[in-house]
C-alpha cells in the first residue's frame, strides 16, 4: 500500500529529507525509514506504508547527513556502523505548526545503520506539544499511583515496553506534570542522561531541569554520574537502562541519595526484572541492590486501531512484602520471571496490578 504525499509538491526532482519528517509530522506518523536507493516508508497507527515519491539518493541523504552529524558523531558512526542522536527541523513558514511551539522546531530521534553496505536511517517523531496528563490519556487510577511513586526518595522507577510503546511520553507527562506548582517535583533540581535528548523539558520558578546527551554533553555513564553528584540533583531522569553500565549507573545514582526514572525494553513486569537482574549476573551483591532499591515498574503496551492506539498497562510496586519475596527467590535460586508473574496475580502479597486498554 502506497501513502500519496498531498502536502508537498513531490513531483519535483529533489526530495530534502526535511520535507518528508515535517510531513510525517504532521500527518501523525510515528516513524519515517529511509534507505539510499530506495523509497520511504512511514509507520502511521501500527501500519507500514511506502511513500509516493521519488527514491532516497546519495546525494539527499548527504545534504542532511552533512546538517545534522558533526565530525565527532560521524567518526562513531564509520567504526561503530551505527549512531543514535536528535535532530530539530526548523517549522515551516507554510506550516500551520509556524511559531506555534516556544522554538519553532519539530524534533526527531534518528539511528542511522548500514544495510548492503548503503546508509539506513529510522526517525522517530517526537510530538511537537509539551506532555502532560492533560493531553496524555492515562488511567485516573494510574496518575494517582504515579504520582505517589514519583514523591518516593533514593528509589528507581521503570517505565517498560516494547520499541514503539510509548514509555517516553508516558515518563515525560509524568515529570511535567509534577513539576507544576506543589506536585512532587516541585522544588527539584532534575538532571537527565539521554540518548539521544528527546522531548525537551523548561524549568519551572521553583524547578530547575537541566538535560545531557550521551557523547555531547558527557562521554559515558559513569563520568556522567561523577559529573552529576557535583551538581548538587534531587532526581536524575535516566534515558534507557541498556546494559551492566546503565544498570549500575542507577543504582549508583540511588544508593547516592537521588531519585531515579528510566525506561527500559521489556513486555512485560516479570520480564524487565529477570532481564536487569541478567545485567547483573555475576554481581551477587548488586543483585539483591536492584530489588531493595526498586520503586516501581509500569509495563505498557500500545494496541493499534484505525484512528490511533490503544494501551495495555500492567504495574508492580515493590513493597517491602514485594521484596522480600523476591530475595527469598533470589537466594533460592528460582525463576524470577515465574515468581514475579505469581507476585502479580497473588493479592495475599500486597502486588499492585492493573491492566486497562484506552485511547492513548
Amino acid at each position: 500500500m502506497r501513502l500519496q504525499l498531498d502536502r508537498f509538491n513531490f513531483e519535483r526532482k529533489y526530495v530534502s529529507i526535511e520535507d518528508l519528517l515535517v510531513y510525517c509530522t504532521e500527518t501523525d506518523c510515528s516513524d519515517l525509514y529511509i534507505k539510499v536507493g530506495e523509497k520511504p516508508y512511514i509507520s502511521r497507527y501500527g501500519k507500514i506504508l511506502e511513500l509516493n515519491c521519488r527514491e532516497i539518493t546519495r546525494d539527499i541523504f548527504q545534504t542532511w547527513y552533512g546538517l545534522y552529524v558533526s565530525n565527532e558523531l560521524n567518526a562513531t558512526y564509520v567504526r561503530e556502523k551505527f549512531l543514535d542522536l536528535s535532530c530539530g527541523i526548523r517549522i515551516p513558514e507554510d506550516s500551520p505548526n509556524y511559531c506555534k511551539l516556544d522554538d519553532n522546531v519539530y524534533r526527531y530521534r534518528v539511528n542511522l545503520s548500514f544495510s548492503s553496505e548503503k546508509n539506513t536511517a529510522t526517525f522517530r517523531m517526537i510530538k511537537p506539544k509539551t506532555l502532560t496528563f492533560d493531553n496524555v490519556n492515562l488511567d485516573k487510577q494510574l496518575k494517582e499511583v504515579l504520582e505517589e511513586r514519583f514523591a518516593e526518595k533514593s528509589k528507581i522507577l521503570v517505565v517498560t515496553g516494547v520499541t514503539g510503546s510509548g514509555k517516553s511520553t508516558t515518563l515525560a507527562s509524568c515529570i511535567n506534570t509534577f513539576m507544576q506548582k506543589g506536585k512532587c517535583l516541585d522544588n527539584a533540581m532534575i538532571l537527565t542522561f539521554e540518548d539521544p535528548i528527546e522531548n525537551i523539558f523548561h524549568s519551572t520558578d521553583t524547578s530547575r531541569i537541566v538535560q545531557k546527551e550521551l557523547r555531547k554533553d558527557f562521554r559515558n555513564y559513569p563520568n556522567g554520574i561523577m559529573s552529576a553528584l557535583r551538581e548538587h540533583p534531587t532526581h536524575v531522569l535516566l534515558g534507557e537502562i541498556r546494559d551492566t553500565q546503565t544498570v549500575n549507573a542507577a543504582l549508583e545514582m540511588v544508593k547516592t541519595g537521588h531519585s531515579c526514572y528510566t525506561t527500559f525494553h521489556s513486555s512485560s513486569v516479570s520480564g524487565t526484572i529477570s532481564r536487569m537482574l541478567f545485567h547483573l549476573e555475576n554481581q551477587t551483591d548488586l543483585k539483591y541492590d536492584l530489588l531493595m532499591h526498586l520503586n516501581m515498574i509500569l509495563a505498557q503496551k500500545l494496541v493499534p486501531n484505525d484512528n490511533g492506539y490503544l494501551v495495555d498497562y500492567e504495574y508492580l510496586i515493590f513493597t517491602h512484602e514485594v521484596v522480600k519475596y523476591l530475595i527469598e527467590a533470589l537466594d533460592s535460586d528460582k525463576n524470577m520471571a515465574v515468581e514475579v508473574e505469581k507476585l502479580m496475580n497473588d493479592e495475599d502479597l500486597i502486588a499492585r496490578k492493573i491492566v486497562k486498554r484506552m485511547e492513548y
